[in-house]
């Protein structure tokens, strides 16, 4: 090999490094969107609360403000994770952003989060604080995914095995309300689920007052918005499970992030995600439309 191809061979390693680790950052990239969009079925906890209580006096939510702003906090410690893996990759410095701590704390108080899980939520923590005064030598993108990805997982594992089932049953209680009030607003007495259920999508007009017919349509319209929050959550889980999927893989691959298969592997894991955080998207942009 010829003095100036040797020369030149430094560079073209550099160059190769920099462009596979270009897969850490899309990663990256897409476990930020994705946390972010988190934020929108958590909020149902208090919501889907609120709604329910409009019928039925005895359902309280002075609490759930306070609960959807601890799941809140969790999302947020694991988007500033998400981020710094994409600032190391990049070569960045990455900032810890403000009140990280007060975050930590409120997390701690999620309801059912169990001790390895807090322990978990205050290690990113810890990890993120302390990174700054590491040595030069520690602050590799592999470092960070190492000391990071294990209990990165374990927080949204908390998120799916405690938030997604519950943001289901606020959901359960506010159509059992709906579905009770209606049916006595068309039918001035409680009938059967499979009887009010019957009425949608659309409304028999020709069984049906005009002033049933009214209400029948709003029951359906409200149906088909709680619809959307069930659709919203179901994407929330599989978005959970495909982040989960690609910490695992980022940690499975730490040592070779520049091969060619784990490079494969990694747009894989971030289009797969971007399609579960799109349903999220979709769902509530639906709800919206109605």
């Amino acid at each position: 090999m010829k003095p100036r191809a040797l020369a030149a061979l430094p560079l073209a390693l550099t160059l190769v490094a920099c462009t596979n680790l270009e897969a850490v950052k899309t990663a990256s990239g897409s476990l930020v969107s994705a946390s972010r969009s988190w934020n929108g079925p958590a909020k149902d906890l208090n919501d889907g609360c609120v709604r329910q209580a409009q019928f039925n006096a005895l359902v309280k939510c002075d609490g759930a403000p306070e609960v959807v702003k601890r799941i809140t906090d969790a999302n947020g410690i694991l988007t500033q994770y998400f981020q710094a893996l994409g600032d190391v990759a990049a070569d960045k410095n990455f900032t810890v952003q403000p009140g990280l701590e007060a975050a930590e704390a409120s997390a701690l108080k999620i309801p059912k989060i169990n001790a390895d899980q807090a322990k978990a939520v205050s290690g990113v923590v810890k990890l993120l604080t302390g990174w700054a005064t590491r040595a030069a030598r520690e602050r590799a993108i592999r470092n960070l995914i190492e000391d990071g990805a294990p209990p990165a997982i374990m927080v949204i594992d908390a998120l799916r095995e405690h938030v997604a089932d519950d943001i289901v049953i606020v959901l359960n209680g506010e159509a059992r309300e709906q579905e009770a009030r209606f049916s006595d607003y068309i039918f001035g007495r409680q009938v059967a689920s499979d009887k009010i259920q019957a009425l949608c999508p659309n409304p028999p007009a020709y069984e049906l007052s005009g002033q049933q017919f009214l209400v029948a349509a709003e029951y359906c319209r409200r149906m088909m918005v709680l619809k959307g929050k069930y659709d919203a959550v179901e994407a929330y889980k599989k978005s959970l499970a495909s982040a989960k999927t690609t910490l695992e893989d980022l940690n499975s691959a730490k040592s070779r992030l520049t091969d060619k298969e784990v490079v494969k592997l990694l747009y894989k894991d971030a289009k797969d995600l971007n399609d579960k955080v799109e349903g999220i998207t979709k769902a509530y942009a639906a709800e919206g439309a109605k």
